[in-house]
């Protein structure tokens, strides 16, 4: 395609509906041009969604109002500054930290735009739980409620290990040429310091598909999903479908069922079975992980048999209800009761939070989660808290 060409289909006026392009084509396009628009369009528009076309960098760039050399830079990975990265301390103690990478807001514009337009009209398995519209922790743990067993396994540095080369085969079968697959990845995708280095220009999918890059794209590293992007959620679901398909055929074999949320496993089966059949269970699925290029953390691996305590993603699961667990209860009434009795500014020095405005978010944060298990309980919690004088 000539350069002349691009602009021409660049100013094209987006739209789903591959007939607009036919109207809306300026009157110098060739026939041949508007066909080849048309064609990629339809492709798109029929595969699994609505997803919007994109026919170049440019087209994007028109879309989103960016700078296409800014984003030509970034797909280069020559921009330095695309992300600002921070620790963030994990949840539940002394568990270490999590890198946080935040796009810069040309970039962040994109990446939503691209969540917006194309990710969003995509489906992920019915088993996958999180990041979907609407979606709620206490719904992901409804079909665990009074089971026998229950098997939790945790998958190690998630986001970290999904590549840019999985990344890039969601691009390809949404419909998208390859050019602008691999600009659409790198723009979702990020080098950091742990990324490994690869011995050739071009890498190489596990189905052999390969695309060697234009010049000023080479790069030997392979980067991967940053945790902090709009766009990583929703293209870690649709990278999971694979596995959650398979996941789904494993437990339905074994009598189990089978759901993830984000990097979190659960299987539980209400039937009899045994800790043998479980651990046998669980050394398939491990097996089945290490397929995919991924990894469980051994360390998080929980097995709960019929008389244990069951615990999932924070929720009490053993009844026909989910229910917030006395910790919960106890750590949120503690802090209300030593910032009344020591004042905010002393309690969020005491429990090492960064500011009082985080701590006040992070405890409304849990006020409005515990509303959804226990309406009384979570609507009496908000109150007190709000009814606080807080000094921010």
């Amino acid at each position: 395609m000539l350069k002349a060409d691009v602009v021409s289909v660049d100013k094209v006026a987006p739209n789903r509906f591959p007939q607009h392009y036919r109207n809306a084509a300026p009157t110098d396009a060739g026939a041949d041009l508007i066909a080849n628009a048309i064609a990629i369009a339809s492709k798109i528009r029929n595969d699994d969604g609505s997803s919007a076309p994109l026919f170049t960098l440019g087209h994007l760039a028109d879309q989103t109002r960016v700078n296409v050399r800014l984003l030509r830079k970034i797909v280069a990975r020559r921009d330095e500054f695309a992300y600002r990265s921070f620790l963030l301390k994990k949840n539940g103690g002394n568990r270490g930290f999590r890198t946080i990478s935040v796009p810069r807001s040309e970039l962040k514009l994109v990446q939503r735009w691209i969540s917006d337009q194309i990710l969003s009209h995509q489906s992920k398995h019915a088993a996958s739980t999180a990041y979907s519209p609407g979606s709620r922790l206490v719904d992901a743990v409804k079909p665990h409620l009074e089971c026998r067993w229950l098997i939790k396994i945790d998958l190690t540095a998630f986001f970290d290990s999904v590549s840019e080369r999985r990344v890039y085969e969601v691009f390809l079968k949404i419909g998208y040429q390859p050019l602008v697959a691999f600009e659409l990845t790198r723009l979702c995708t990020q080098l950091s310091r742990e990324t490994q280095w690869r011995s050739k220009h071009r890498w190489q999918n596990e189905k052999s598909r390969t695309y060697s890059v234009i010049g000023t794209y080479r790069n030997k590293r392979v980067g991967h999903l940053p945790q902090g992007a709009p766009t990583s959620p929703m293209l870690s679901n649709l990278i999971m479908r694979g596995f959650d398909e398979k996941m789904t055929e494993l437990a339905k074999v074994c009598g189990f069922i089978y759901t993830r949320y984000a990097d979190d496993i659960a299987l539980s089966t209400r039937l009899q079975s045994s800790r043998a059949a479980c651990e046998s269970l669980i050394a398939a699925v491990y097996k089945l992980i290490g397929r995919f290029g991924l990894a469980p953390n051994l360390s998080k691996t929980k097995l709960a048999s019929p008389n244990a305590r069951k615990m999932l993603l924070g929720l009490l699961v053993d009844g026909p209800f989910p229910q917030l667990p006395k910790d919960f209860r106890k750590e949120l009434r503690q802090h209300i009761h030593y910032i009344k009795k020591f004042g905010a500014n002393e309690h969020a020095l005491r429990r090492d939070f960064n500011s009082v405005s985080g701590m006040r978010n992070h405890l409304l944060g849990l006020a409005y989660f515990a509303r959804q298990i226990d309406p009384v309980y979570g609507s009496a919690a908000i109150a007190e808290l709000k009814s606080i004088d807080w000094p921010i």
